[in-house]
């Protein structure tokens, strides 16, 4: 931990030039779609708001914890000061439909090598809606060993790809720590490509702070992750606070969201306050509101304690529309896909495909999509959260074309048509077109990245967590 970088970052680095697509030595140096480290055995996580995705052109590849409504703290890995000008950060449970701010400046602490103070700032053009999280100003001594830590990140769900984008939580425990870092065990959860520069939360006196930056771990997501202490950096963040911001925010409305408010601040109605109210858009995001309030599957007689009716008493979807339960539906049937059970949507009965919508067919008695049913394999998409697998992948770069994609280990994976493929921009392997529809063009993985992003990951041992690069991951599976 917190160590000088390892002499075979420069071999890396000269196989890399020799390849043009392989890891970079120096993340400074490299694209941040290069540069990416989910949770493991964790949960999805639609509450922790000022917890916010890293973007650069249209694609997540870190994650950032805001500290106050401009600044964003991040892993220095994460960041290039050249690229700073086409940063965005994503508010929001999915980083593919977040609410986007763009990043104006940045800091990468000084004294990062490329292993220890492992840690940056982002300056936001606009004030993040969110409560910013307090920073652990707290020292470590032995009573923090064993000590658990919540885990927050957009990153993939196993090393081998998929499940990016979404956020998610999970539990570790404090194992080890040094001067500059700290290391957790997996209990359950672990940290991934895509977690890097998110945050380890631990309970101080009661209050859930900011103690860690996720940074690097194991090559398999599965025993062990080290993150950069936060306090050991607290003054350092709170002098580039105090330069960017021009005054504290309130509790009443003035358009940044406030901590430690008396009464809910109105800025933000959806944080823990304490109040389940209607001001929340998605009561679901809201964790003062019973879980029963939002859609459930169950319409819930007593309304009572809900700030709004029962949404599963008074559904909105129609024949057609993306769905999860009966309850969501106008006609009281949600259904799947003949393709793809997942692909929910509602139905209705039928006799005849008269009495279907003029895009679906009457099939066993209830209106159908013909295959691909809506978020299903080649199914047209904008986003991942649109797709069952959370796979939105482009088909065409002419047109910036995207289908709905699923995971591959072979072509025996796919359906005919379609082959197992390495999707662009990305380092999980999807079922896609065959080459001569839409499948691989010029610039696709060469067929020796595999075999370099392997002996980085031999030669690391230890691996950044952002950089699972699409074309070489050095967060290679065993």
């Amino acid at each position: 931990m917190g160590g000088s970088v390892h002499p075979a970052l420069a071999a890396c680095a000269a196989a890399a030039t020799i390849a043009a697509a392989g890891c970079a030595a120096d993340a400074g140096g490299a694209s941040p779609a290069a540069r990416r480290a989910a949770i493991v055995n964790g949960e999805a996580d639609p509450y922790d708001f000022g917890v916010v995705a890293l973007s650069f052109g249209g694609s997540s590849f870190c994650t950032g914890t805001v500290v106050s409504p401009h600044i964003v703290v991040t892993a220095a890995h994460c960041v290039d000061p050249a690229e700073i000008p086409d940063m965005w950060i994503k508010v929001g449970e999915h980083a593919a439909s977040g609410v986007p701010i763009p990043v104006v400046d940045g800091v990468v602490h000084a004294e990062y090598d490329g292993g220890s103070n492992d840690i940056a700032l982002l300056v936001l053009a606009a004030p993040a809606p969110v409560r910013p999280w307090p920073v652990n100003r707290t020292a470590f001594d032995a009573s923090w060993l064993g000590r658990e830590v919540r885990l927050v990140g957009y990153g993939v769900t196993d090393p081998n790809g998929g499940g990016g984008g979404r956020k998610r939580e999970g539990i570790a425990a404090i194992s080890n720590f040094d001067a500059l870092d700290f290391a957790y065990a997996s209990a359950p959860a672990q940290t991934c490509f895509g977690d890097s520069g998110g945050p380890a939360f631990v309970l101080v006196d009661g209050v859930e702070v900011l103690a860690g930056v996720t940074s690097r771990g194991d090559a398999d997501c599965a025993e062990i992750g080290i993150d950069t202490r936060v306090d050991v950096y607290a003054d350092w963040i709170d002098t580039y606070v105090a330069l960017y911001e021009d005054a504290d925010p309130a509790c009443d409305a003035d358009g940044l969201c406030a901590a430690n408010c008396g009464a809910p601040d109105p800025d933000c109605p959806c944080e823990a306050d304490g109040v389940c109210s209607d001001a929340c858009d998605a009561l679901a995001t809201d964790r003062d509101c019973p879980p029963h309030c939002d859609y459930d599957g169950v319409c819930e007689a007593a309304e009572d304690d809900c700030p709004a009716p029962d949404r599963d008493c008074h559904p909105t979807q129609a024949v057609g529309e993306p769905c999860e339960f009966d309850t969501s539906c106008i006609d009281g049937a949600c259904i799947g896909g003949v393709d793809d059970p997942r692909a929910t949507y509602c139905s209705t009965d039928c006799s005849t495909d008269g009495d279907c919508p003029a895009d679906m067919f009457c099939g066993d008695g209830v209106c159908r999509y013909e295959a691909p049913s809506p978020g299903a394999q080649g199914w047209p998409c904008t986003a991942d959260s649109e797709c069952v697998e959370e796979l939105c992948v482009v088909v065409d770069d002419d047109t910036n074309a995207r289908i709905c994609a699923n995971k591959c280990a072979a072509d025996s994976d796919c359906g005919d048509g379609d082959t197992c493929q390495r999707a662009r921009g990305g380092a999980v392997r999807v079922c896609l077109p065959q080459p001569g529809g839409c499948g691989c063009r010029a610039g696709d993985t060469p067929p020796f990245a595999g075999a370099l992003a392997f002996a980085c990951a031999v030669a690391l041992g230890l691996s950044r967590r952002s950089r699972a690069c699409p074309r070489a991951r050095p967060r290679t599976k065993k």
